[in-house]
């Protein structure tokens, strides 16, 4: 995917706000396992089995020590087949990473979900292929007429129901003796699909999305609407030394299902609060973007950095999202989320500005 197109990355993301935009973003890679919801269910943080067949959620595969390998979205395809879509960078990891714990968790070395350390896993065959096994690609058609979009790109077949396909859901498609399957998922804010189409019949579809009004919008864009939309990027506000409780995403981590890698350093983090924690930053009346590194400080004192930033069209004004040592505020008995929120720190990159903080999700209500 180009950083942008030849409209721009203005144009592409006012598309996507108020119309349609189409991204190709086949470098998501994705992973197919079949037998292997057991194991998924140990081996990411949110709830496996709670999956009915054709539904996604939002997930986490952690390290040991509770930090992120990956944040992914996880799709029941049937009770015996699950698809992982993962980032392009942490790929490779990934994909090693499950074929060792596989063979580990196959070979009884931990337990199963829900048994007590040490009574030994059920030995079962998973299956594992990928993208490149199966040959298709990735679009992501997002926007708020997307509905009646593809409604006229597959006729009178989607035209049933206003939503084509639930948030979280997902559905198959024919296209030109083809199956698609479309995804409730997107990493705009805005309503869309994301759609793993075959080969043989990706460049047709993207010419049919695009001749029904789709405009094509490349890699800064979305990286604005995501930021827009308080999203995280692995990398950024994600990954190597950042839990999900750091990046206030705790909700993607569920203590009641049983064991899963990372839980005991979870449950100490939580016993001893997080060091630092993720938060929104807005400059009012400033079209000058905030910058990754930029330092933060309150009362004079350095006490976090961005971690992403830039102007937001749909706000015209600066926004940002970055770590704060949970240790600068005091809370007089409240947490520490509630009482940092409105409160002014100053910004220091090319300029020195003041930046009021906000929730992480805070930026756009949809």
């Amino acid at each position: 995917m180009p950083l942008s197109y030849p409209a721009g990355t203005l144009a592409e993301h006012k598309a996507c706000r108020n119309n349609v935009a189409v991204f190709d973003v086949s470098h998501l890679r994705r992973i197919y396992l079949k037998g292997a919801s057991d194991f998924l269910q140990w081996r990411l943080t949110n709830n496996v089995k709670m999956l009915e067949p054709m539904r996604a959620h939002y997930t986490h595969m952690l390290f040991e020590d509770g930090s992120v390998l990956d944040d992914l979205i996880c799709i029941c395809l049937s009770p015996n087949e699950h698809l992982l879509i993962v980032n392009a960078g942490n790929y490779e990891a990934v994909l090693e990473d499950l074929k060792v714990r596989m063979k580990e968790f196959q070979s009884g070395k931990f337990l199963e979900v829900g048994q007590k350390r040490g009574t030994g896993a059920k030995l079962k065959t998973i299956e594992l292929e990928t993208d490149s096994d199966r040959q298709n690609v990735f679009l992501a058609v997002q926007g708020p007429k997307t509905s009646e979009l593809l409604s006229e790109v597959f006729s009178k077949e989607l035209l049933k129901s206003k939503q084509l396909v639930k948030k979280n859901h997902a559905q198959t498609f024919s296209y030109r003796g083809e199956e698609i399957l479309m995804l409730g998922t997107g990493y705009t804010g805005e309503a869309g699909v994301e759609c793993v189409v075959p080969e043989g019949v990706a460049k047709e579809f993207l010419s049919d999305l695009v001749s029904a009004g789709a405009s094509l919008a490349g890699l800064s864009a979305r990286d604005i609407l995501r930021l827009e939309a308080g999203y995280p990027l692995y990398g950024n506000e994600l990954g190597v030394g950042i839990t999900p409780l750091q990046a206030q995403l705790g909700w993607v981590v569920d203590f009641e299902k049983g064991d899963f890698l990372g839980r005991e350093a979870l449950q100490k983090e939580l016993e001893v609060k997080p060091s630092q924690l993720l938060f929104g930053f807005k400059i009012e009346n400033d079209r000058r973007p905030i910058r990754n590194g930029d330092e933060i400080f309150f009362e004079d004192k350095l006490v976090g950095r961005v971690t992403s930033g830039n102007y937001s069209p749909t706000l015209s004004c600066a926004i940002a999202l970055g770590f704060l040592n949970t240790g600068f505020l005091k809370t007089a008995g409240g947490s520490f989320e509630a009482s940092a929120l409105g409160q002014e720190v100053e910004i220091r990159g090319r300029q020195n500005r003041k930046a009021m903080i906000c929730s992480p999700t805070g930026f756009l209500r949809k």
